[in-house]
């Protein structure tokens, strides 16, 4: 008998000494987002800011200020949204008469978390733009984790009520990643025409005891995240590296449909923006990765593909990858780890779309000098100069000075 009792009572001692790890370990942890939550400071990340969305699988808090402290820039962020979930203040609807309004629509490329909004290319290309006299708005509707499909079905319940002139929608080479992870969740139309992209967590099906448990507590979170990623690592292609794997290892011709399927909802993008009359072009948000496409056979695929799209859909496309590679110092101009535009990156960025979007011509582009922390860029030629904007001008008080 005392033998059994011996080994019960180690059973209980056992499960106590675990019961109690994991209630230390939750405590812990909600500490520790107590502590950064007073100090200002949150994981970094920009997925760390995104809210589930039934339309479009996820986006920022509505009307909020979020503090995060960026290892990237090794500063606290300040992050202000709206009461349309975008970053920046409010927007004025119906747009006042005169107002040029610009919507530049893309990833956490365009978002920039890590850089202040003043410094931002959507930030500053105002400034840039409203020299010429007009009252010009660029809004920043830049979401953590968007793609193409992603913005195409927030586009369809938002950008109407925006009334804007010019569409600018931001690509890079993550948003073949994040389409391959969204677009299983995506509900079409007969023809093909994305709806919406439903986030999981706003499913009401998803709202059983689990659901409940992984929400209330940070731990049961915290390991339900690490398992899912061991349990499937290959759901999100993201590196130059994987991508280049994925090229060689693959069947002939899969990830090229791969590609291909993240740039369909360009032409959707269009079809709404002439639908709206507002004039639509593709800008590539230069980062580490695609500057080094020329050496990356996955990367410059993904890029040559994208302008094979945009040519075929008749739609203008800057990239500036190739004005960033000639910086032979680009330590000033990406952040280290993630690769993002600094706010020297964004400054570059800033002139070279600026000045493509005043740039009437088609062929052939006239060079302009762009100043960069103190240095001179001799000359500036867009890969695709943007063909004359503004083709359809509301009154000569909103079209910048751009002719048909």
């Amino acid at each position: 008998m005392q033998p059994i009792m011996r080994f019960v009572r180690h059973i209980f001692l056992a499960v106590l000494v675990i019961i109690s790890a994991v209630c230390m370990a939750e405590v812990g942890l909600r500490i520790q987002r107590l502590r950064q939550e007073l100090t200002g400071q949150t994981t970094g990340q920009p997925e760390s800011l995104a809210c589930p969305c039934p339309i479009s699988f996820q986006h920022l808090p509505f009307s909020e200020t979020t503090s995060h402290w960026s290892p990237e820039a090794q500063a606290t962020i300040e992050i202000t949204t709206n009461s349309l979930g975008l970053r920046g203040r409010e927007i004025e609807i119906p747009k006042p008469a005169g107002q040029y309004r610009i919507v530049c629509i893309g990833d956490e490329a365009t978002l920039a978390p890590d850089v202040p909004e003043s410094e931002t290319f959507v930030g500053s290309l105002a400034g840039l733009l409203g020299e010429l006299g007009p009252s010009v708005e660029v809004i920043n509707a830049g979401q953590p984790g968007h793609c193409p499909l992603l913005n195409l079905a927030w586009a369809r319940t938002c950008l109407i009520g925006l009334q804007p002139d010019l569409v600018i929608l931001c690509c890079d080479v993550s948003d073949v990643a994040d389409d391959r992870r969204c677009r299983p969740l995506a509900k079409l139309a007969d023809d093909g025409a994305v709806l919406a992209v439903k986030h999981p967590a706003t499913d009401s099906e998803s709202k059983d005891l689990l659901s409940a448990i992984e929400r209330e507590f940070l731990l049961v979170k915290l390991a339900s995240q690490r398992f899912g990623q061991q349990l499937n690592p290959d759901s999100i292609i993201d590196s130059e590296s994987e991508w280049s794997d994925t090229m060689e290892g693959s069947s002939a011709g899969q990830p090229t449909v791969l590609i291909e399927q993240a740039w369909e909802p360009l032409s959707g993008m269009k079809h709404l923006c002439d639908q709206i009359s507002a004039d639509f072009v593709v800008a590539v948000v230069p980062s580490t990765k695609t500057v080094r496409a020329s050496t990356s056979p996955g990367t410059s695929e993904v890029l040559r593909l994208l302008a094979e799209r945009a040519a075929q859909e008749q739609i203008p496309l800057l990239d500036a990858s190739q004005e960033f590679a000639r910086h032979e110092d680009q330590s000033h101009l990406f952040f280290p780890h993630s690769g993002a535009l600094t706010p020297e990156g964004h400054q570059l960025f800033t002139h070279i779309l600026g000045n493509a979007l005043l740039d009437r011509q088609t062929a052939d582009s006239t060079p302009v000098a762009i100043p960069v922390s103190g240095e001179t860029v001799d000359e500036v030629t867009a890969t695709s100069p943007l063909p004359t904007l503004g083709r359809r001008p509301r009154d000569s008080s909103s079209s910048l000075g751009w002719e048909n």
